[in-house]
C-alpha cells in the first residue's frame, strides 16, 4: 500500500531541508561556485539521484533556500487593519521590530554564511534590502497618518532606515550575535528612532 500524500508531503519537505541545510554547511567551508551537486549529495547523506528529484541544480537549491528565508522576514511583522490601531511608542518594553531581530538569529546560520560569502554577500544584502524597502513604504501609510513628526519625504526615510537595519545586523553578525534580539530591539528602536539624531542634528 503506497504511503499517503500527507506522509510523502512531509518525506518531500525533510528532504528538501536536509538538502538546504548540506548546501548552507558547505557555503560556510568554500566558495559556491566550487560546490558540485555530488558535494551537496554526500553532505546530506542521499545519492545524486535523490537530489534531481527535488532541483535541477545546485542554484534552484540555493534561490529556494533564499527566498524561503527572505520570505520568513516578511511575515515578522503584521500590518494592522486600520490606521487608528497603529501608535508609534518609542519606549515601548517590545519594540515592533523585536520579531525580526528573533527571526534572524533564529537563522542566525544562514545570515552568517550568507553575509560572510564574498559571492553571496551583495545578492541577499540586495533581497533583504528590497524586502526591508517593501515593508517600511507600506507602513509609511500609517506613520504619516499617526505621527506628525514623520517627513512627507517617506522615500527618504525609507531608503535611510533600509540601510541602519542591515547595517545593524550586520554588527550583530560580526560581534556573533552576542547580544539578546530583546537588546537589539531596542537598541535599534532608541538609536534609529530618537535621541542619538536629534542630538546629531538638532533642529
Amino acid at each position: 500500500m503506497p504511503p499517503d500524500g500527507q506522509h510523502m508531503d512531509r518525506r518531500v519537505r525533510r528532504t528538501r531541508e536536509t538538502l538546504k541545510s548540506a548546501l548552507l554547511h558547505l557555503i560556510k567551508q568554500k566558495d559556491f561556485n566550487s560546490i558540485t551537486v555530488s558535494d551537496i549529495a554526500e553532505e546530506a547523506d542521499f545519492n545524486r539521484g535523490t537530489f534531481y528529484v527535488h532541483y535541477r541544480d545546485k542554484e534552484e537549491l540555493l534561490t529556494e533556500l533564499i527566498e524561503e528565508i527572505i520570505h520568513g522576514v516578511s511575515q515578522r511583522y503584521v500590518m494592522p487593519s486600520e490606521a487608528s490601531e497603529y501608535k508609534i511608542d518609542y519606549n515601548q518594553e517590545k519594540p515592533g521590530s523585536l520579531p525580526f531581530f528573533t527571526y534572524i538569529l533564529e537563522n542566525s546560520l544562514f545570515f552568517k554564511v550568507m553575509f560572510e560569502s564574498k559571492q553571496l554577500e551583495g545578492y541577499i544584502h540586495n533581497q533583504l534590502f528590497q524586502t526591508l524597502q517593501k515593508y517600511l513604504s507600506e507602513r509609511m501609510t500609517y506613520l504619516s497618518d499617526n505621527d506628525e513628526r514623520m517627513s512627507s519625504d517617506e522615500d527618504i526615510y525609507v531608503i535611510y532606515l533600509s540601510s541602519v537595519i542591515i547595517g545593524v545586523v550586520r554588527f550583530w553578525i560580526k560581534n556573533d550575535f552576542q547580544y539578546s534580539p530583546e537588546q537589539m530591539a531596542k537598541q535599534f528602536n532608541y538609536i534609529a528612532l530618537r535621541k542619538p539624531l536629534q542630538s546629531m542634528f538638532p533642529s
